[in-house]
This record gives structure tokens, sequence and C-alpha cells, in this order.
């Protein structure tokens, strides 16, 4: 009995160790899924705040390419004005060269025509000179004639007297 008595009570302190030790795992096994837990949260708050930055990245990425397109729409048309403006001012141009090779020919007739009123200039000039020595001979015979007069005159009055 006493033989029994031990074994039982080696028993229970057997089982009582085993409860410990379960106990023990149990614990362990808690603390463990705890911290699993703990751990699961941390990457789960993670994977949300990295899936809200790629969000907010994509999002800002899209309003990224929707200015860009703007901004190509933009310079398409500015593009287009510009092939416009050059179109114009190509024909702006070639007037403008049109009216100078004009302005050239008109510069080369009066040129000719200055040259020719030139000579005809110095024919005019040396008539006129030829003109000034007639009338100032014609003047010098007139006064010759008005002394002759004067004389005859004289002559005249003295006949008469």
């Amino acid at each position: 009995l006493a033989k029994i008595v031990d074994n039982m009570k080696s028993g229970g302190e057997k089982q009582k160790k085993a409860a410990t030790d379960e106990q023990r795992g149990i614990d362990a096994m808690w603390k463990e899924m705890a911290s699993m837990r703990e751990k699961m949260e941390t990457l789960q708050t993670n994977q949300e705040q990295e899936s809200r930055k790629q969000r907010e990245g994509q999002e800002s990425l899209q309003g990224e390419v929707r200015d860009l397109h703007d901004k190509v729409f933009n310079l398409r048309n500015e593009n287009d004005v510009l092939k416009k403006d050059v179109r114009m001012l190509n024909k702006e141009i070639s007037h403008q060269r049109d009216l100078f090779d004009d302005l050239k020919e008109d510069l080369m007739k009066y040129k000719s025509l200055c040259a020719s009123r030139a000579s005809e200039n110095d024919a005019l000039t040396q008539e006129l000179t030829k003109v000034r020595r007639e009338v100032r001979d014609n003047r010098q015979e007139v006064e010759s004639y008005k002394n002759q007069m004067v004389n005859l005159e004289q002559v005249h009055r003295r006949s008469e007297e």
C-alpha cells in the first residue's frame, strides 16, 4: 500500500509536472501567437501604408500624365500656330523680295534717267552760257546804240541852235 501511495504521489507529481510543462507549452504558444498576431498586425499596417503610398503615387503619376498630355496638346496647338506663322512670314518675305527686285529695276531706270538728264543739263548749261553771252553782247550793242542816239540827239540839238 505504501508503495502504491508512493507511486500515486510520484505519479501525481509526474502529472503535476506534466500539467505544468503542458501549461508552460500552452503559455509559450499563446505568447508566440500573440507575437505572431502583433507581427501580422504590423505587416498588415505596413502593407496598408505601402498600398496607400502606392495608390497616392499612382494618383500623382496619373495627374502628371494628364498634365503631360495637356502640355503635349498645347504644344501641338502652338506648333500648328507657329507653322502657320512661318508660312505667312515666308509669303511676306517672298512678297518683300519681289518688291525689292521691282525697286532695284526702278532704281536702275532712275539712274539711267538721271544720267540722260545730266547730259541734257550739261547741254542746257552750255546753251544758257551761250545765251548769257549773247545777252551781254546784245546789251553792249544796245548801250552802243544808246550812246549813238545820245550823240545824235546832241548833234541834232547843236544843229538847231
